[in-house]
């Protein structure tokens, strides 16, 4: 195996550790705002079913890169073995556009379609999240009925607490 193939090998499975760290930071923020999360049990084309009371929802989620200034990129394509395909506006509902752990765009899957191919999400998509356009979708995890208000927004992550963390020590007598 050549050095070039290695690096390519490591640089793929960097990208799919990380993708599939911001599904379950995407699921995590849904149950903080009182929808279920479940992944498919075969390979479709979005990441999550998300129950939102009123209806079960398909959720694409893309970590978004930091590029110059306050500008994130997001490359809106699914990979294959032939190149990179482009996904189809009818098998999302909604996009989670992760930029950080507290800053997560949740927009709805139309409002991404390409200009040239409605039928189609666009291919690459750069934003601002001071942009005003994108305010109403920051961490909007509540969708749906779910059992909190429609619109809510889910605050900044609590820190976890495990059951398996060490006990203070408590004085002895």
């Amino acid at each position: 195996m050549c050095v070039t193939s290695v690096r390519m090998e490591r640089l793929v499975l960097a990208s799919r550790q990380s993708g599939a760290s911001a599904e379950l930071l995407v699921a995590y923020r849904f149950l903080a705002a009182f929808r279920i999360p479940s992944w498919p049990l075969m390979p479709m084309p979005y990441d999550l079913l998300v129950d939102c009371g009123d209806a079960i929802r398909r959720v694409q989620v893309k970590l978004a890169r930091l590029k110059a200034g306050n500008c994130y990129q997001v490359k809106l394509m699914k990979r294959h073995p032939k190149g990179d395909r482009p996904i189809p506006v009818s098998t999302v509902d909604y996009l989670c556009l992760v930029c950080g752990p507290n800053e997560v765009f949740v927009v709805p899957a139309t409002l991404l379609a390409s200009p040239s191919r409605p039928e189609m999400l666009c291919a690459r998509l750069q934003f601002s999240p001071t942009n005003e356009r994108w305010a109403a979708y920051r961490n909007a995890f509540a969708i749906g009925t779910g059992l909190g208000v429609a619109g809510d927004q889910v605050g900044p992550l609590e820190p976890l607490s495990t059951p398996w963390a060490p006990a203070a020590a408590t004085p002895g007598p």
